[in-house]
């Protein structure tokens, strides 16, 4: 049951990191232009 909670709230954390990563781009670049 442990083991299965971290794994849930790892690819939540991944899901967010990831959503960072390509919204991050996508304001530099607007912020650039």
């Amino acid at each position: 049951m442990k083991v299965r909670s971290l794994g849930s709230y790892n690819n939540i954390l991944f899901l967010i990191f990831f959503f960072i990563m390509m919204n991050l781009p996508n304001t530099h670049g607007k912020e650039k232009k």
